[in-house]
C-alpha cells in the first residue's frame, strides 16, 4: 500500500430502529434495498423486551412465538389485548383456559364494531418503553407479503410532571377511556399506564389519533378521531395555506353513502384538511384493482386483506370511480406487495406532502366515527389508532408519484365475487355458494 493510498475503514452499520415511520421488511426483496425496514422479529430481537403488550385486531399465537425466537425469555411476560364479539366471549374464554400460551385480555365488542388498534408497547431490560403504532396485525402473511408501515418511538428520560407531554397524554387517555370500564383494567391496564407515566415523551412531535367506542361532546369531543385532527389543524392555522389535495389509501372501504356530501365530504374531508380541500374532486383514493390483487406475489391469497363487497360498491362506485387510483410502488419495488398500509396525506400544489396520517383506520364511518348534533358531538364504534405527522422529513410516501388513475379497463377489487382470471400462482378465485 502506498503512503498516498487512504486506509479504507469498514463502514459501521447502524442496526438501531430510528424514531419515526418505517416500512415492514418483506420477503423477496434483498435486504440492501429495504433500508430502515423491519419485521416484528427484528424489532423484538433489537429491543429484547422483558415485558410486552400487543393490542390488536387478530393474532396468531405461533407468530408471537416466532418473533421471539432470538429472545425466548421475552415470552415469559406477554399480554395480548384483543376484541371478541360479545356473544362469543364465554366460549373463547373457555377455549383459552385449556389452550393458553399467553395472557389474553378480551374486549367484548358489539356487532359491526371491532378492536382494530395495532399498538405494541415493549419494556426493555432497563424498563424503558418502546411504542409501536402500525397497520399490520400479528400474522406472518401480513408482515411478509403485504406493504405495511409502523411508527416507532421510545424514551430513556424520566418524566418531569410539570412539563407538557402531548404524546404521552394521548396514549394515557386512550388506555384510560378505552379500557377503564373493562374487567381487566385494574390488573392489566392500570399497571401499564402507571409504568408509562414514569417516562418522558416530550421529544415526540407527532400526535396520536384514536377512536374508542362511545359518544363524546363538549370539550371532550376534540380529543377523538376526526375532530381531534381538525382541532390540531386549527391550532396550526396559517401553516398549511397551500393544500391542493388529500390522497388516501386503505385496505377496506366502508359504506360511505349513496352520495359523497353527507359524510365523505362534509365530515371526513372537511376535518382531515380543516376545510382546505373543498370537494372530493381533490380527494384521491389508492385502492387495489383486480389486477393489483391477481398479479401480487401471493395472488388471490391476498384477497382476504381487502374485504370490499359488491353490495357496498354498488351504492357508491358512481362517485368513487373518479377518485380511484392504482396501487403502484415501482420505486420501492412493492407494486406486487399488496397495500395493507393505511395513509392519508395532504399535498401542496408542487406535489410535496404537507402533513400525513398513518394508522389502523380504513376509510369508513366505523373507523372514524360520525359527527352529530351539528358538530357538537362525535359517535365512535371501534378501537382505532394512528399518528398525525407534521414534520415532512418524517413522512413516508409508499406509492409512486405521479399517481396512476384507474383506466376504463381497471376494476376495483371486489371480495365476494368470482374472478376467473388466472393469478400469479396459476389459480382462479371462486366464492363458495352460501
Amino acid at each position: 500500500m502506498s503512503k498516498e493510498e487512504p486506509i479504507k475503514k469498514k463502514q459501521k452499520i447502524d442496526y438501531s430502529i430510528k424514531h419515526g415511520l418505517h416500512l415492514n421488511k418483506v420477503l423477496g426483496i434483498p435486504e440492501n434495498r429495504q433500508t430502515d425496514c423491519f419485521n416484528m422479529k427484528d424489532i423484538i430481537s433489537k429491543i429484547c423486551p422483558k415485558k410486552s403488550y400487543f393490542f390488536t385486531f387478530c393474532i396468531d399465537d405461533d407468530f408471537i412465538e416466532q418473533i421471539f425466537v432470538n429472545h425466548p425469555d421475552g415470552l415469559k411476560d406477554v399480554t395480548i389485548i384483543i376484541g371478541v364479539p360479545k356473544g362469543n366471549l364465554e366460549e373463547v374464554r373457555k377455549f383459552e383456559s385449556t389452550n393458553r400460551r399467553f395472557k389474553k385480555e378480551y374486549v367484548p365488542m358489539d356487532d359491526y364494531c371491532s378492536h382494530h388498534t395495532k399498538l405494541t408497547i415493549l419494556f426493555d431490560q432497563s424498563d424503558q418503553p418502546h411504542v409501536i403504532i402500525g397497520t399490520a396485525n400479528m400474522y406472518d402473511e401480513e408482515w411478509d407479503y403485504c406493504t405495511q408501515a409502523f411508527y416507532y418511538t421510545s424514551s430513556s428520560v424520566k418524566r418531569n410532571k410539570d412539563n407538557e407531554d402531548n404524546f404521552l397524554s394521548d396514549l394515557i387517555l386512550y388506555l384510560r377511556v378505552g379500557y377503564g370500564n373493562q374487567k381487566f383494567y385494574d390488573a392489566t391496564i392500570r399497571p401499564l399506564k402507571d409504568e408509562l407515566l414514569l417516562w418522558s415523551f416530550e421529544h415526540v412531535e407527532e400526535r396520536i389519533i384514536f377512536s374508542v367506542p362511545g359518544s363524546f361532546s363538549g370539550n371532550q369531543k376534540n380529543q377523538y378521531s376526526l375532530l381531534k385532527i381538525k382541532h390540531l389543524l386549527e391550532n396550526r392555522k396559517g401553516k398549511f395555506e397551500d393544500i391542493k389535495s388529500l390522497v388516501g389509501q386503505c385496505s377496506s372501504i366502508g359504506t360511505l353513502g349513496t352520495k359523497p356530501m353527507p359524510w365523505l365530504q362534509k365530515q371526513f374531508l372537511y376535518c382531515m384538511t380543516n376545510d382546505a380541500v373543498k370537494g372530493i374532486v381533490n380527494m384521491k383514493l389508492i385502492y387495489p384493482s383486480l389486477n393489483n390483487i391477481k398479479d401480487s406475489v401471493i395472488g388471490y391469497d391476498g384477497a382476504k386483506f381487502f374485504p370490499y363487497t359488491k353490495k357496498t360498491n354498488d351504492k357508491q362506485i358512481k362517485y368513487l370511480r373518479n377518485m380511484l387510483h392504482l396501487w403502484k410502488s415501482n420505486n420501492l419495488e412493492r407494486t406486487r406487495y399488496v397495500p395493507h398500509i393505511k395513509t392519508f396525506t395532504t399535498f401542496d400544489s408542487k406535489d410535496k406532502p404537507v402533513y400525513q396520517f398513518v394508522g389502523s383506520q380504513n376509510l369508513s364511518k366505523f373507523a372514524w366515527g360520525e359527527i352529530t348534533n351539528g358538530g357538537n358531538s362525535i359517535r365512535l364504534k371501534s378501537y382505532e389508532m394512528g399518528v398525525l405527522i407534521f414534520n415532512q422529513p418524517s413522512m413516508l410516501i409508499p406509492y409512486d408519484i405521479p399517481l396512476t388513475k384507474y383506466s376504463d379497463n381497471d376494476e376495483i377489487w371486489i371480495y365476494d365475487c368470482n374472478h376467473l382470471e388466472i393469478d400469479s400462482k396459476g389459480e382462479i378465485y371462486i366464492i363458495e355458494p352460501l
